[in-house]
């Protein structure tokens, strides 16, 4: 299968289609886009491109770690007509943050696994996200 680039554009349908899905408005938390909240502070952490690593920076780990509410992890991949929208707890990827490769820049690198129905962070066994939506996209050439 042919995967696109995930590109400003995929992120906003994406955030668009979790507004619409959960009925709430979603803003970036500073100074990160890939970092959201909405009215109620869940938050929601967008990953999306087309391989299967993806990563977030140790600052949101912190903050995750001193919040208690119920965050998600978003995962969306993109294919050439469709962008796959994978969601769940974004707790277990914190809990097992030990678990992830820390870059030289201290970002936390996860590998995503996926089929039709359900994703896979293959460092952390029994973590699945599941689809929640497919979203149309334009082809690019």
């Amino acid at each position: 299968m042919h995967w696109e680039k995930f590109s400003e554009k995929d992120r906003l349908c994406v955030i668009k289609e979790l507004e619409e899905k959960f009925n709430v408005r979603l803003t970036a938390i500073s100074p990160y886009r890939k970092y959201l909240k909405d009215e109620k502070n869940t938050r929601y952490l967008i990953c999306g491109g087309r391989e299967n690593w993806h990563g977030f920076p140790p600052e949101i780990v912190v903050k995750e770690e001193n919040e208690s509410t119920g965050a998600f992890l978003v995962f969306a991949s993109k294919g050439i007509t469709e962008i796959k929208v994978f969601i769940g707890p974004l707790c277990p990827l914190i809990r097992n943050k030990e678990r992830l490769k820390q870059l030289s820049n201290k970002q936390y690198q996860f590998n995503i696994t996926f089929n039709e129905k359900f994703a896979q962070v293959i460092e952390i066994r029994a973590y699945y996200l599941e689809l929640l939506s497919e979203i149309k996209s334009e082809k690019q050439y």
